[in-house]
């Protein structure tokens, strides 16, 4: 065997070894995915999107600092790695470090097939200094719940500009329809108006200079109209167990309805399931659980019961988030590592006031 057969025989070896541990570490199987992400990059370790890869495995195990190191060893190897940038976005964001997180969170408009819709639009990049005569076309990306969590800065944005509109994704346009700092909403694939700059929604914080100590967190910042009506006797208890499935991050993210159980023992409560599309054949096993699914075609709708319930318990999901954007009592489930947005170690939320977090106590080995 000559050289260039060793060179072929180890770089198919490492892509092998790559492969088996990005596989693990989608399949939660965390440990054994650092082990082998740890032989990778002791065997070639200048290879930037490699530590980028261990540190988000290490970001799964909730080695936070350990994980901000393997960020920083990839952008040494490769400063220009968007991917790494984006990554190091979220251990400096759940660390509360909004300056530095957001302005890394940038990054994430270098990302290759990127979906930021605002990217594709024949307008200037608003650059967060004022412009008291021009329109602002403000455009939503990536999941309904962050488009729920943003739109609060729409308000200071819309204090820089002549006119604000908004674009979000149809299924929020009639919730999002009120919200302050809106001169306009619109649903996405819906004709625009002229307008003359543009600025994707998730990077409103970076130039309004957001810090922990500064985050606008009003109480109830979205309302509908409507309050559906619910029976009136005992407690009103509000059920979401159930993520997309097949999205990305949803290992350990959902649980089972099952694991309410505990919860529809409580006496005197009545439980609405806010559950949709997902995990609704677990409603067979409890009756005790009345299935508003054919009440709530859109989020407004859902909107609406919430407003009748005293309480909603809920995993991460957008349910969470228009619960506790409308002001509502919620009890948030989470994953040992959630996303950045909870922060750690802490049972509340500086983004809705009116949200209590539980964590789950151990990592999803």
């Amino acid at each position: 065997m000559n050289d260039t057969d060793r060179m072929t025989e180890t770089t198919e070896d490492l892509a092998r070894l790559r492969h088996e541990a990005a596989t693990l570490n989608v399949a939660g199987r965390h440990a054994e995915a650092l082990s082998l992400y740890d032989n990778l990059v002791a065997k070639a370790p200048n290879v930037a999107h490699w530590h980028n890869e261990r540190a988000a495995v290490l970001r799964n195990l909730g080695r936070i600092p350990e994980a901000q190191q393997a960020c920083e060893t990839a952008l040494r190897c490769d400063p220009s790695l968007a991917e790494a940038h984006v990554n190091l976005a979220g251990l400096l964001l759940c660390q509360g470090r909004y300056r530095e997180g957001f302005r890394e969170f940038e990054w994430r408009l270098r990302v290759p097939q990127c979906s930021v819709p605002a990217l594709g639009l024949a307008a200037p990049m608003w650059d967060g200094r004022p412009a008291p005569d021009q329109c602002l076309l403000v455009v939503a990306e990536q999941g309904l719940g962050d488009t729920i969590q943003f739109v609060r800065f729409l308000e200071p944005a819309r204090r820089r500009v002549g006119r604000l509109v908004l674009v979000v994704q149809a299924a929020v346009k009639e919730l999002c329809k009120g919200v302050a700092g809106a001169d306009e909403v619109m649903g996405s694939g819906e004709t625009l108006p002229p307008f003359d700059l543009k600025i994707s929604l998730m990077s409103l914080p970076h130039l309004l200079r957001t810090s922990l100590a500064t985050l606008p967190a009003p109480m109830g910042y979205l309302d509908v109209e409507r309050t559906a009506a619910l029976k009136r006797d005992g407690s009103k208890i509000g059920v979401n167990w159930q993520g997309n499935p097949t999205g990305t991050g949803d290992r350990g993210r959902s649980c089972p309805l099952e694991a309410f159980k505990p919860v529809f023992k409580l006496p005197g409560a009545r439980f609405y399931s806010l559950q949709k599309n997902f995990g609704l054949e677990q409603l067979a096993a409890f009756p005790e659980v009345e299935d508003l699914a054919g009440h709530c075609e859109t989020f407004a709708d859902t909107a609406a019961y919430m407003k009748a319930l005293d309480l909603i318990i809920t995993t991460d999901t957008a349910v969470a988030h228009v619960a506790a954007a409308l002001g509502r009592p919620t009890w948030l489930l989470l994953k040992y590592s959630p996303t950045w947005r909870w922060l750690r170690d802490r049972m509340d939320s500086p983004w809705y006031p009116s949200m209590r977090l539980f964590r789950k106590e151990e990592a999803e080995c």
